[in-house]
């Protein structure tokens, strides 16, 4: 092996070096993609109601005449007028050994009835993020290195231009 192939081989060797280490980058690239995250949120509401109803006093009637025959008394020409609401029924008339039993009203009544209703409430979130490129200004250190790098780009074609032809020439 001659030195000269020993230098060519060490140059080669050296710009190879030097492309593959300034083309690497710390830092991990940017994905450029919109994302999407949806973030579902529920919440339990649970309100407790009460309410008081109300039923109202209802009555029914019963009319009639009485008479007497054979030393009783009897019931005639009745006439019964039934209950609004019909929560009652017609009135039960007895007339036993001239004794009148009738029953027929119904007070006014209410009644306090409490629940608990639940409310499941259901919230979705989704949130787009778009990434934009902004370009940065290159810092005094990195044009530096990027002219020094171009200048020693530039060295090494000459230098290996003159090498080419002073091995041809010679």
């Amino acid at each position: 092996m001659t030195r000269d192939y020993i230098y060519v081989r060490f140059l080669f060797v050296l710009v190879v070096a030097l492309l593959l280490t300034s083309c690497g980058s710390r830092r991990t690239a940017i994905n450029m993609q919109p994302t999407t995250t949806e973030q579902v949120t529920q919440s339990v509401e649970e309100i407790k109601r009460d309410t008081v109803l109300v039923i109202p006093a209802d009555k029914s009637q019963y009319v009639a005449d009485l008479a007497i025959q054979v030393n009783m008394i009897v019931v005639k020409d009745a006439n019964i007028k039934r209950s609004k609401n019909k929560v009652l029924q017609p009135p039960k008339v007895q007339l036993v050994n001239n004794k009148l039993m009738v029953d027929c009203e119904v007070e006014a009544q209410q009644m306090f009835l409490e629940w608990k209703e639940k409310f499941i409430k259901e919230q979705r979130v989704i949130e787009t993020k778009i990434p934009i490129a902004v370009p940065l200004e290159l810092s005094t250190w990195q044009q530096t290195q990027i002219w020094l790098g171009r200048t020693l780009l530039l060295l090494m074609t000459l230098g290996s231009v003159g090498y080419g032809l002073r091995s041809r020439v010679l």
